[in-house]
């Protein structure tokens, strides 16, 4: 930036301006949790959805170009060339499970792969948008009749960020399993930044809708990817700020230490590689994010609380008795290499089933979880791991959603989310199941439990800090109150049932 656009800069001036600029420029942020600054809407930032921008020149004057930030556009040698393309030589993309790649000269978000907008590329900005806001686990079967229930994804994002959610920085960090000393300890970053992946590239639907960032080897063309990972990075900060003490305190065996290199990222022109070590302050590489200026841990706390949490806490205490409720998660464990590697959905949907095991009525979508892999053959790390038989975990708290059930529901017990009541409805209508992406629905037979685990819990948060903070304003969750209901998930396929625990 600083030899192509303002080296030629010849008014010493406008020169120095131009240099500060440079100089302080970063990489943005997406905060995906939040409605956008610029549109105050839930969804992608307004310039990501702008085909061209205006750009001025150090003299004043202006042009219009292709916005980068809309899509990639494949080129070579000043020619639009499909990323497959065997001009492309040995950056070519060769893709074999999903050959729609190759011919892609664009990249695309939430596209038909099979419409002719697919190869220069489509941006469903508006699905997107949808998703983020109203996600459709979070509406009745009758979306007219709903009201939009944000801070949904933010309260997961909250839920990272109360105090000692995660037992060790390995669940906070991760989706490799490992033993799962607390309830909590399922949920992790690496979840809610997969599921962002699958959500941006093919949405949650699973109605053979593709693009980019649904798959590993292809993500990182959208330039959207890099403003996820950027704020990806940011959350990571921020936990670090509110966790000093956790930094690798839980590595199974295997797993690299904190100073192995990071290849191939290198720190210097001599090609010393950065190791976990080099790089956990963002601030000794120059950079810091603004909600890390000047504060503190109860400070940051309160601030990500009203950010992320508040909202959503005042829905679920809608229905608590004596500032107390009842927390309800399904812990999942899978496979994610089960299905050679290609990515799938794990849904969760609520709804009657009748005697021949189909829905009797359309089923309300509780949640998902997008597994983000890719064939062990295209990836190194996950090879190893395919023979490894290494597993993944994922979390879904539900309790927002059986609030937003609550208030339609005609059975008392179920009104007021009584516990008995809960657990009893879950246990007739709560199921599973595994979809790829642009695949057929994996049959009960085929999902076994070699593939997922299932395990429902239930526990009570606290309101107020814990015993050596005084502001009582945030509520904690209360991590050993959990327990197993293994009735819910006795005697469905892949359910957790009391003898395994035994």
């Amino acid at each position: 930036m600083l030899e192509s656009v303002v080296g030629p800069i010849s008014d010493h001036d406008i020169k120095n301006i131009w240099t500060k600029a440079a100089n302080t420029w970063r990489l943005p942020y997406w905060d995906w949790a939040l409605p956008q600054k610029d549109t105050k809407q839930y969804g992608v930032p307004a310039i990501l959805d702008k085909r061209e921008v205006q750009v001025v020149n150090p003299d004043g004057s202006a042009f219009s170009l292709d916005n980068p930030l809309y899509r990639f556009v494949n080129t070579l040698d000043n020619e639009k060339i499909a990323m497959g393309d065997k001009k492309m030589g040995e950056f070519a993309v060769d893709f074999t499970a999903f050959p729609d790649f190759d011919r892609s000269i664009g990249t695309s978000r939430c596209s038909d792969p099979n419409s002719a907008a697919w190869v220069d590329g489509e941006q469903n900005n508006a699905k997107i948008q949808r998703v983020l806001k109203n996600p459709e686990w979070y509406k009745p079967k009758e979306p007219e009749d709903s009201q939009p229930l944000t801070g949904s994804i933010a309260h997961n994002l909250w839920r990272l960020f109360s105090k000692d959610y995660s037992a060790t920085y390995e669940h906070f960090a991760s989706t490799k399993w490992q033993q799962v000393t607390k309830a909590t300890d399922s949920l992790s970053l690496e979840y809610l930044h997969n599921n962002i992946h699958g959500w941006t590239g093919a949405g949650p639907e699973v109605d053979n809708l593709d693009g980019h960032m649904a798959h590993v080897p292809v993500a990182a063309f959208d330039p959207i990817f890099w403003l996820h990972h950027c704020n990806i990075d940011r959350i990571f900060a921020i936990w670090q700020f509110l966790n000093t003490d956790k930094w690798f305190d839980a590595r199974l065996d295997g797993d690299p230490p904190p100073e192995a290199a990071l290849q191939p990222f290198h720190k210097d022109t001599d090609n010393h590689p950065h190791s976990s070590d080099d790089i956990r302050c963002c601030k000794s590489l120059g950079y810091l994010y603004p909600e890390l200026v000047d504060t503190n841990v109860k400070k940051l706390r309160l601030e990500m609380y009203s950010k992320y949490g508040l909202e959503a806490t005042e829905e679920l205490k809608s229905l608590a008795t004596e500032g107390d409720h009842s927390d309800y998660l399904v812990n999942i464990k899978y496979d994610r290499l089960a299905l050679g590697g290609n990515p799938f959905y794990i849904r969760l949907f609520l709804g009657p089933k009748n005697e021949a095991g189909s829905f009797a009525e359309r089923p309300y979508l509780l949640g998902s979880v997008y597994s983000f892999s890719s064939a062990a053959e295209m990836c190194l790390n996950c090879m190893d791991q395919q023979e490894q038989r290494v597993y993944s975990r994922a979390q879904i708290p539900i309790s927002l959603q059986l609030t937003q059930l609550a208030k339609s529901a005609t059975d008392p017990g179920m009104a007021t989310l009584e516990p008995k009541a809960v657990e009893a409805f879950l246990k007739d209508n709560l199921w599973w199941d595994v979809k790829p992406l642009r695949g057929v629905d994996i049959s009960a037979q085929d999902t076994s439990a070699a593939l997922l685990h299932v395990v429902v819990e239930k526990g009570t948060p606290r309101y107020g800090w814990s015993s050596n903070e005084t502001d009582g304003v945030i509520p904690h969750f209360h991590q050993n109150s959990y327990s197993p209901l293994y009735e819910v998930t006795a005697g469905k396929l892949a359910g957790a049932t009391e003898q395994q625990a035994s």
